[in-house]
């Protein structure tokens, strides 16, 4: 593994240049006319309209792209046959193109046709094709590029890591002076993803008018790998840990603002357009479980290394914790399923009986399908001559059908020798009853409700629940998102004392347990 300290010198290079940086689209209408082609064929262009202010980046060509008739067969005969070409047919088609308006070359992903229109004798024709994601600022051939850094801004960052800088003054004569020092970046470095990460801050100063003059701020999450990554895999390792992290530390969604992408061959910036990224803010409205600061910069390094191991674990708690309008069913079924995942995923080798027991037992089983009574397959294993509660052994006439003993071999075999889901809810519990007080209130009780609406859920056991089952589900499945939370923060390493006193200050695990004792008293009633 790389060490820390050659990645931060390695990736030294970059922080000298920062490329060339176009208009963002994005702030005019996200719409823009120009002339686009395919890469191989780039001397013949079509006139059209690029929106990328739609979830997927939409193209409309005045003519064809591609071909709307293709070859199926020639007969014996001599007659040619055409048909029509599917519509989503191609595969990894990329469209090159350049804006009017300053926005230069732009590069649609993996494009598909949506949609054709042509007049009866094909004379006039046009073509609606939408890409996974579009690049404005260059001209990619492939989805398989390599981008050696990336710039990263989403909703809340700002506010988690805290860079200092500005500061207003007010003095007594009603002058006020507003002073902005730009920070030092915070560096990190990713030994494990072989990158560094870097939080960095920017400002712009509007222009003075009558009614006021402003400094804004902006902080953004640089990153930078000596050997490359395409989009998709900045979207992996990038985007998504910290789109989760945010979300579940904030309680609401924290997407990715802008992505940039630093082409290395022509040193320009490239914006990213994509369902993904969002265009425009949430409202602020939570406050943060942890800052960066209590978080840890070496905590934050094992979350992005061990991230895509536990996805999509952090994923569904993020989702839980920002949107409680979902289906109460839906959320805890989700969150219980998480919780054994994510006990499973920490504990790969946990066993509840050993590979010996195992094999013994299945043995045992398929001695007692294969003698002619259950008596003498009893004295044959274990080599003993009498029962336990002290009668002959050998009744005759209790036999085990073959099929039943070979499905008993199997389950053990297969899956009854891990923990079983109460004993995996139990185990998380022990092992976040150091920061997470009073999550589970009455343990045994607690447990067992979980179960019980797993398996009511699971088997759609449950129908027309009354409003008091609905708001004791409702308990349940904001106790799993708090202890997925915690639990996933402990295996990243944020500090025990760090996260006990995190939850012990924070209003809404507060109000969480305050609305347990009054919804569910049989749980959580001191």
């Amino acid at each position: 593994m790389v060490s820390p300290q050659s990645l931060l010198d390695a990736t030294a290079y970059l922080r000298t240049t920062e490329g060339t940086i176009v208009p963002r689209l994005a702030d005019s209408g996200g719409q823009a006319n120009g002339r686009f082609w395919l890469p191989d064929s780039d001397d013949d262009t079509l006139t059209g309209r690029l929106d990328v202010s739609r979830d997927w980046p939409r193209l409309e060509v005045v003519g064809e792209l591609t071909p709307s008739l293709r070859f199926i067969e020639s007969s014996a005969n001599g007659v040619t046959a055409w048909g029509p070409t599917p519509m989503g047919n191609e595969r990894d088609l990329v469209v090159h193109g350049k804006l009017l308006g300053g926005y230069g070359r732009v590069t649609l992903i993996d494009a598909q046709t949506r949609l054709r229109t042509s007049d009866m004798f094909g004379s006039l024709a046009s073509q609606v094709v939408e890409g996974r994601y579009a690049l404005l600022g260059g001209l990619i051939d492939s989805a398989q590029y390599r981008f050696d850094a990336a710039r990263l801004r989403l909703h809340q960052l700002d506010q988690w890591v805290g860079l200092p800088g500005l500061l207003v003054e007010i003095s007594d004569d009603h002058q006020v002076h507003i002073n902005y020092e730009a920070p030092e970046s915070i560096r990190v470095a990713v030994p494990g993803l072989n990158a560094v990460l870097e939080f960095e801050a920017s400002w712009t100063v509007p222009s003075p008018t009558w009614s006021g003059a402003s400094v804004g701020t902006d902080t953004w999450l640089v990153w930078r790998a000596p050997e490359g990554r395409t989009v998709e895999q900045l979207f992996s390792d990038v985007v998504a840990p910290f789109t989760a992290l945010l979300s579940m530390i904030f309680g609401e969604e924290c997407p990715p603002l802008e992505l940039r992408v630093h082409d290395p061959e022509t040193d320009r910036w490239l914006e990213v357009h994509s369902p993904v990224v969002k265009a425009e803010a949430p409202t602020d409205t939570g406050t943060p479980l942890l800052s960066f600061e209590d978080f840890g910069s070496e905590a934050l390094v094992t979350w992005i290394e061990q991230f895509a191991d536990l996805a999509p674990l952090p994923q569904l708690v993020a989702g839980a914790a920002t949107s409680p309008g979902r289906a109460v069913e839906s959320r805890l079924l989700e969150l219980a399923a998480a919780a054994e995942g994510l006990h499973r995923r920490i504990h790969r080798d946990q066993r509840r009986y050993t590979a010996h027991e195992v094999e013994e037992g299945a043995r045992f089983l398929d001695a007692l399908a294969s003698d002619a009574d259950f008596g003498s397959a009893v004295t044959r294993v274990l080599e003993e001559g009498s029962h336990p509660d002290g009668q002959d052994a050998a009744t005759p006439g209790i036999r085990l059908r073959p099929e039943i003993a070979g499905m008993l071999s199997h389950a053990l075999v297969q899956y009854l020798w891990e923990p079983s889901f109460p004993q995996r809810l139990a185990m998380l519990l022990g092992e976040v009853s150091g920061v997470l007080p009073g999550v589970a209130g009455r343990q045994n009780r607690w447990k067992a409700a979980v179960v019980n609406a797993r398996v009511g859920f699971a088997h759609s056991l449950s129908s027309n629940p009354a409003e008091d089952d609905v708001r004791k589900w409702d308990v349940l499945a904001r106790s799993l998102r708090w202890l997925l939370t915690a639990r996933l923060f402990l295996h990243a390493g944020v500090h025990v004392d760090s996260l006990l006193s995190a939850f012990e200050r924070y209003e809404s695990y507060s109000n969480f347990l305050r609305g347990a004792r009054k919804s569910y008293p049989r749980i959580y009633d001191k």
